[in-house]
């Protein structure tokens, strides 16, 4: 038989317990202190990635002043076939359109859409290897609708009248 009797409890002596997380307190604090900065270190490191979604139906309207006869009129509204709805999607990815986005939601001030501006090193290597094309050779306000456009997209739901818009 083994030396321990089954019928036995066995009791932990709290005040050994406590003296021996005591006796390694630093050890156990520098453990602490090194999983809390690579845990820090790791969130400064990745940007924050954020999605938004919609849909908009595309449908044709009755103008706002018409007369019964023109209501009832079926001819008098104009279809929206495929190409219509093509054409809506090209406007709205339209550089004017992108541009006043843009400006109305200051996104020139947010450094996620001017990387190039605030160059790592590495990139700075690569450029002078010409290894890579300097991205400060184009305008600040092209870098930012490249960033955009890079983010953006817009498509037609196949089979319908409605057009998606991701971010």
């Amino acid at each position: 038989m083994s030396g321990v009797a089954r019928d036995q409890d066995v009791d932990i002596d709290l005040g050994q317990l406590v003296r021996a997380v005591w006796a390694r307190r630093f050890r156990i604090l520098a453990i602490t202190l090194v999983g809390a900065g690579v845990a820090f270190a790791g969130a400064k490191i990745m940007s924050p990635q954020y999605r938004s979604e919609t849909r908009i139906l595309i449908e044709p309207r009755a103008p706002a002043f018409a007369n019964t006869q023109q209501i009832n009129d079926a001819s008098a509204a104009p279809l929206m076939d495929e190409l219509n709805i093509a054409s809506q999607v090209q406007l709205l990815q339209s550089a004017d359109l992108l541009k006043k986005v843009i400006n109305d939601l200051k996104l020139y001030n947010l450094p996620e859409f001017d990387d190039a501006a605030n160059g790592s090193a590495m990139s700075s290597i690569l450029v002078k290897l010409h290894l890579k094309k300097n991205p400060l050779e184009n305008p600040p306000e092209e870098r930012i609708i490249d960033a955009f456009i890079e983010r953006l997209q817009v498509y037609q739901v196949p089979g319908s009248r409605v057009i998606g818009i991701n971010f």
